[in-house]
């Protein structure tokens, strides 16, 4: 009944003047790309509480265009100068205008479940029939506890609710490092190379920071505004700065380097204001990739595998930087956009892509849609897409890199390198690898596949996905109706540890279903370099599997033996084996996020962090 009582819909004062207020909204999306001032609009609804009235306004702003006058240019420079202000209050409306239109829509909802609920205490159906039946005939049997209708819309509306606060308004703290930083990835100084406590970053201090991802000796950092700073090593152009060889303390990359190729993009994303903008003759410098651009983008997300590195734009655009290397330590990257020209300063040829590291951003402009979620492996990468398939909005999984033990979940070209092939003079070190191939199968992206695939023809929607050091993990719904009590586990990629779950060894190079979590209702997944683990939607069920014999699944107390592991889920508890209570069944307190690392795990819960059992440092 609480749950009833907390998406009771407002009063119709308040329903419909939204409403109005979200056509007026639309109708001025639908407008040109360059639109002049207009004027404030506004709603407003009664406040019950103490019968007062409460006003919400919003302005258009008018980001400029062409035929600008002389005096457009002051304005230009004072839109600059507060262009951090403009940004925040930009954000923060775009974040309580998404706060509205989510709860217009659920308060809908909630009103006709309202009128339902009330026929059906009354016995009698919307339609007028009566209800018969000793299942109908006392209210109060239903009201015993409150239908899972209800339970699952509100986590769904509470995950929305987080969607949205990390879009537009994320929560930001300080940063704290500790491990092996030979490499600078520590971020303390050039002389500390080690460090067995967390420390405080100070160059990211009261920086807004609010999302971070750790690679192979490279990390990115992700702050307020938007912005991307990285640090550690760049031997493969993982840090995104082409002029830096190891960076100790964080830099941020240009936001001039995150721009987006709207003439070859594949996806066409009108959702935005596009700005033409007259290039200099400087524009082909790594700063200013084209000649006809739009603002650079704000990132939400950033994604980190061995040696390359992904963020996720507002608009759901991605950007690589770094390297993948295939199994003999070759670089490869993705494609640049055919219109992206530019060359290292400091080498005398431009390398031909894929060849060789991306050493700044460059747009992955043959994504097949747009983005929600992005994840890395050691060389390769995922994404959660929404496609157009059949005018439906649905989710798919996209991957490409040089996953080359099954990890893509499709069927790639394996021989990519011609073992027979005799170099000739002014051959370089790639002419015996089919880098058509590469490009075909590996460096584009394209669907997974499934294994079921025969036996469960519907339409998939991808829920979240977790790359491993060289699987990928992926939960997906896989009825009709898309409601969580269809969803499941796939896994797919390197299983020499068990760490697909599946209960034996044996690789799998299309996401295969994982039946020993079916049941348990997996709502968040992490994947390490061997090992997995699994959480559950009441937030205490944890599962791992695996690799561990560096007591990285959380099973024994003990350093395990050389060459454990477990091929199928088990559970893991936090406490000691020795505190538990015999007489109840065990349990974990509420977790609130778990994270893989290459050979040990962290594990949130409301009392801190905790590391689980032994792992490797």
């Amino acid at each position: 009944f609480m749950v009833i009582l907390f998406f009771a819909p407002p009063p119709l004062s308040f329903r419909q003047p939204l409403h109005r207020h979200l056509q007026q909204q639309q109708q001025q999306q639908q407008g040109s790309f360059l639109t002049s001032p207009s004027p404030s609009s506004s709603f407003s609804y009664p406040n019950n509480n103490n019968n007062t009235s409460t006003t919400i306004t919003t302005t258009t702003t008018t980001l400029g265009g062409t035929g600008s006058t002389p005096g457009s240019q002051s304005v230009e420079s004072s839109n600059i100068n507060s262009s951090r202000r403009l940004r925040k209050k930009t954000r923060m409306k775009k974040y309580y205008e998404e706060i509205l239109r989510l709860n217009y829509k659920y308060s809908q909802q909630a009103y006709q479940e309202e009128q339902v609920f009330c026929h059906l205490l009354a016995g009698k159906l919307p339609n007028g029939q009566t209800l018969s039946g000793p299942e109908h005939g006392n209210p109060d049997r239903r009201l015993e506890a409150p239908p899972s209708f209800y339970v699952k819309a509100a986590r769904t509306y509470l995950q929305e609710v987080e969607r949205i606060k990390r879009t537009y308004n994320p929560p930001s703290g300080d940063v704290l490092t500790f491990g092996s930083g030979d490499c600078g990835q520590l971020a303390l100084s050039e002389s500390v190379f080690d460090c067995t406590r967390p420390r405080l970053v100070m160059a990211l201090r009261n920086s807004g920071t609010f999302a971070l991802s750790c690679g192979g000796l490279h990390n990115v950092a992700l702050l307020e505004g938007g912005k991307v700073n990285t640090w550690g090593c760049n031997d493969d152009g993982s840090l995104g700065k082409h002029e830096l060889d190891t960076a100790y303390v964080p830099v941020e990359i240009d936001s001039n380097s995150f721009i987006p190729s709207h003439k070859h993009e594949r996806a066409k994303m009108m959702d935005e204001v596009m700005i033409q903008s007259s290039a200099s003759s400087s524009s082909s410098t790594p700063q200013s990739p084209y000649q006809s651009q739009s603002q650079p983008e704000e990132m939400i997300a950033v994604a980190t595998g061995d040696c390359q590195s992904l963020t996720l734009s507002k608009s759901g655009r991605v950007y690589f930087f770094g390297a993948y290397k295939d199994t003999e330590g070759k670089a490869w990257s993705d494609l640049p956009p055919p219109d992206d020209a530019r060359q290292h300063p400091k080498q005398e040829k431009r390398t031909i892509a894929p060849r060789g590291m991306a050493w700044w951003p460059i747009h992955v402009w043959n994504m097949p849609g747009k983005a929600t979620q992005i994840a890395c492996g050691a060389s390769f990468n995922a994404a959660v897409v929404v496609s157009d398939k059949n005018n439906n909005n649905n989710q798919d999984c996209i991957t490409w890199g040089l996953g080359q033990t099954g990890e893509l979940a499709r069927p790639v070209f394996e021989q990519i390198k011609d073992e027979k092939y005799e170099f000739k003079d002014g051959d370089d070190s790639y002419a015996n690898y089919r880098v058509d191939k590469v490009i075909e199968d590996y460096l584009t992206p394209k669907p997974v596949t499934w294994a079921d695939s025969k036996l469960l023809s519907m339409q998939r929607t991808i829920k979240t996905i977790a790359c491993g050091g060289y699987h990928l993990l992926v939960i997906a719904n896989h009825g009709a109706n898309n409601n969580d009590d269809d969803c499941a586990v796939y896994s797919s990629g390197l299983n020499n540890y068990g760490q697909l779950g599946l209960g034996d060894n044996k690789n799998r190079n299309a996401l295969t279903r994982i039946e020993a979590l079916d049941g348990q209702n997996i709502h968040t997944i992490s994947a390490g370099m061997h090992h997995s683990m699994c959480l559950d939607d009441a937030s205490t069920g944890l599962y791992a599997f695996g690799r561990g014999d560096s007591g990285q699944i959380g099973q024994t107390n003990t350093m395990p033996e050389p060459g454990y592991c477990e091929l199928k889920p088990l559970p893991v508890y936090l406490e000691d084996k020795e505190e538990e209570n015999t007489d109840e069944k065990r349990t974990n307190p509420p977790i609130t996020e778990i994270s893989c690392g290459g050979n040990h795990n962290l594990v949130g819960t409301h009392g801190g962090w905790r590391c689980i059992h032994l792992g490797i440092w």
